[in-house]
C-alpha cells in the first residue's frame, strides 16, 4: 500500500507533526519496534509487538475489509519514508490510529442499542528520542491523528465500505479500554470539542468483565463506547479546527 502525507498540526512542545495514511516497510517496521517502548506495553502488553511483525502483519491488516493504517511523525523523520526508501535504524514514529471493520461485540455488551460495524485503536505512547524517558503523550497527537484519519475514511467510505461495510458516516464506529484508563476515556467522550466546550465524543455502550485466562488471570473492566453518527459529523464537519489538511 502506498503511504500519502494527508495533513499537518502543531504539537505542544515538539514542532509541527505531520500524519500519513497508508503503510509500507518503514512504517511497520517503526510501528513494530514502537510496539516494544514502555508507554506502549503498560497498556497493551504484546499485542503490537504480534500484529505488526514481519510475520504476522500481512495476516492482520487484510481482517474486516483492510485496516487503515494513519501515523504521526515529527519533522525529524528520515526522507523516504513515503517512497519506503531504505536507511540505517528505524523511524520514530509519535502516534498510530488504525481503523476496520470489526463487528460491535454484542455478546459483551448486550444492552447496547447501537452497534457500529467499525473499530478503532489510538496509540501515542511512544518513546520521544529527544526527551529521555518520555513519551509522545500530552501532546494533542492522539486527538487531531483520529480526527484526521476518520474524516479520511468518511470520504473513502461515501459510497460503502469493503465486504458490504456501510459508510461509515452513517454507521458510527466503536471502541473499548479499560475502565481505569482514565486519560483514554477522557479523550474519547471529548474527542471533537476543546476543553470547557460540550462533550462532542464516543458515549457509553456498557462495561464488560472479561473471564480470567492464562494470558491475563486478573483482567481489568472493559468501558464499551460508541462515536454515533450525528457525533461523527460533528466532528467531521469541525475537522479543519484541528487539522490542516493536504
Amino acid at each position: 500500500m502506498t503511504v500519502t502525507k494527508i495533513a499537518t498540526f502543531p504539537s505542544k512542545t515538539e514542532g509541527p507533526i505531520t500524519v500519513r495514511h497508508g503503510h509500507n516497510e518503514r512504517v511497520r517496521a517503526a510501528v513494530y519496534a514502537g510496539a516494544f517502548h514502555p508507554g506502549i506495553m503498560a497498556t497493551l502488553g504484546q499485542k503490537d509487538q504480534n500484529r505488526f511483525s514481519p510475520e504476522k502483519f500481512s495476516g492482520w491488516h487484510p481482517k474486516g475489509g483492510g485496516r487503515d493504517v494513519f501515523t504521526a511523525w515529527t519533522d525529524e523523520v528520515a526522507p523516504g519514508l513515503e517512497e519506503d526508501l531504505p536507511m540505517e535504524g528505524v523511524d520514530d514514529v509519535a502516534g498510530l490510529v488504525w481503523i476496520g471493520g470489526e463487528a460491535f461485540p454484542k455478546g459483551d455488551y448486550p444492552d447496547a442499542p447501537y452497534r457500529p460495524q467499525r473499530t478503532m485503536a489510538f496509540r501515542t505512547a511512544y518513546n520521544n528520542p529527544k526527551v529521555p524517558g518520555s513519551s509522545f503523550e500530552g501532546q494533542g497527537i492522539g486527538r487531531r491523528l483520529a480526527i484526521a484519519g476518520l474524516k479520511q475514511i468518511v470520504e473513502l467510505t461515501m459510497d460503502g465500505g469493503v465486504d458490504g461495510l456501510p459508510p461509515l458516516l452513517d454507521d458510527g464506529i466503536w471502541i473499548e479500554t479499560d475502565t481505569t484508563n482514565r486519560a483514554a476515556l477522557d479523550l474519547y467522550y471529548n474527542l471533537g470539542n476543546r476543553r470547557g466546550e460540550p462533550s462532542v465524543g464516543f458515549i457509553d455502550m456498557g462495561v464488560h468483565q472479561p473471564e480470567p485466562s492464562a494470558k491475563d488471570p486478573n483482567p481489568l473492566p472493559r468501558q464499551g463506547m460508541v462515536l454515533m453518527p450525528d457525533a461523527l459529523q460533528t466532528i467531521v464537519a469541525n475537522a479543519g479546527q484541528f487539522v490542516d489538511f493536504v
